[in-house]
C-alpha cells in the first residue's frame, strides 16, 4: 500500500493514498466480472473458487482504511483502521507522546548484522509513536528500499506539530555493499 502525507485544515493526514484503493477497485471489478462471466457459462463452483479468492482479497483491499491525523492546535493524534464501515478509531494526546521515532532494523534479527546464517537480510524501516509510558503504536513498517517517502513523512509530520523526531541513522548515509552481496 502507498501512503500519503496530506495537509488539512487543522493538522497533518497521513493516511493510504488513493492510488492504492483505486487499483484494488478496479481488480474487484475486474475479478467480479470474470465471476459474472463464469457463472454466466455455467461453470462450477469449484472452478471459480480461485476467482472468488481475488475477488474477495482485491475488495478487502479497496475497502480497507488506515488513517492517522494530526492535529497540533488540538493536540491530539487520531487513528482510524478497518475495512468498509467497520473502522476503529483511537485519540492519542500529545502530552503522553514521547516522540516519533524511525528506526531502521533487520528483518529475523536481533542485532544490527546485515546477514543471518548464509543469506543476507532484508532491511527495514520502522516509522512509529513511542510513548511516555514505554509503549510503541506502529505507524507504518516499509522496506528500506522504499523507505524514503516514509522518511520524508516523519520530517514534515515533526515540523507542523512540534513533536520530538528521532531517526536513527543520518539522511544519505548507505549500507556498505560488497560484491558478494549482489
Amino acid at each position: 500500500m502507498w501512503y500519503q502525507v496530506q495537509d488539512t485544515e487543522k493538522g497533518v493526514r497521513y493516511c493510504i493514498h488513493w492510488h492504492s484503493t483505486l487499483l484494488y477497485a478496479l481488480f474487484a471489478s475486474l475479478f467480479l466480472y470474470l465471476l459474472q462471466m463464469g457463472v454466466a457459462d455455467g461453470s462450477s463452483w469449484l472452478s471459480l473458487a480461485l476467482i472468488i479468492l481475488l475477488f474477495l482479497l482485491s475488495l478487502g483491499g479497496a475497502l480497507y482504511r488506515d488513517s492517522w491525523y494530526f492535529l497540533p492546535a488540538e493536540e491530539l493524534v487520531i487513528t482510524t483502521w478497518g475495512f468498509g464501515p467497520f473502522v476503529r478509531r483511537n485519540t492519542i494526546q500529545f502530552s503522553v507522546i514521547e516522540r516519533l521515532d524511525v528506526t531502521r532494523f533487520y528483518k529475523g534479527s536481533t542485532t544490527d548484522r546485515s546477514r543471518i546464517g548464509l543469506k543476507r537480510a532484508t532491511a527495514m524501516v520502522n516509522f512509529r509513536l513511542i510513548l511516555v509510558e514505554g509503549e510503541e503504536r506502529t505507524i507504518q513498517l516499509v522496506g528500506e528500499r522504499k523507505s524514503a517517502g516514509t522518511i520524508a513523512a516523519a520530517r514534515k509530520i515533526a515540523a507542523a506539530t512540534g513533536l520530538a523526531l528521532s531517526i536513527d541513522r543520518p539522511k544519505n548515509r548507505d549500507t556498505q555493499l560488497r560484491l558478494s552481496d549482489l
